[in-house]
């Protein structure tokens, strides 16, 4: 059977029945009537939150020293309103020249990363809405010229998994002054 089936013993009457499912479902409500000994059918369908981002990349070639803003939008494309937030995944950085102590490794933890700001890094999106989130890339941060990678996860509460905003898509490009 697609989804689920249930089944629940009513006596005869008139009944108010709600359906819920945990994991960002709405409840669904339903009135049945039943008859002695008889057999209804009924389908639920429960509502959830949908998000998806655009654009699918966001990046910056800056001096270092400089910062700029991009926009990026987070629209909800499902029926019930929906919690995101936003988190950082560090992908590491390749210097363009080495620096002893640096490493250009990923720790591929959730973390703070200094030159990436989201503002606001958490809201409520109602269905059929979006909402915009200013990406800040800031070269004040870094000390060394060259490329610094990064994901932005987005976490929610709908019964959907989203994918990272993927780490060749969140990149800083640094360079010395001109």
């Amino acid at each position: 059977m697609d989804d689920s089936f249930y089944t629940i013993f009513l006596g005869t009457g008139t009944h108010t029945v709600t359906a819920t499912h945990s994991g960002g479902y709405a409840p669904d409500v339903a009135t049945v009537t039943t008859v002695q000994s008889g057999t209804i059918g009924h389908d639920f369908y429960l509502d959830a939150g949908k998000l998806d981002f655009t654009p699918e990349s966001l990046s910056a070639v800056l001096e270092l020293g400089m910062s700029i803003t991009r926009p990026f939008t987070i629209s909800n494309d499902g029926l019930v309103s929906t919690l995101f937030e936003l988190d950082e995944i560090d992908d590491g950085s390749v210097p363009l020249a080495p620096v002893s102590g640096i490493s250009s490794d990923s720790t591929r933890n959730t973390v703070d990363i200094p030159w990436l700001t989201e503002e606001p890094v958490s809201n409520t999106i109602a269905g059929g809405l979006s909402r915009s989130v200013t990406v800040t890339f800031d070269a004040n941060t870094v000390t060394q010229p060259g490329v610094y990678r990064a994901r932005i996860h987005i976490q929610e509460d709908t019964p959907y998994e989203m994918a990272d905003v993927r780490s060749d898509a969140v990149q800083l490009r640094t360079h010395g002054a001109s």
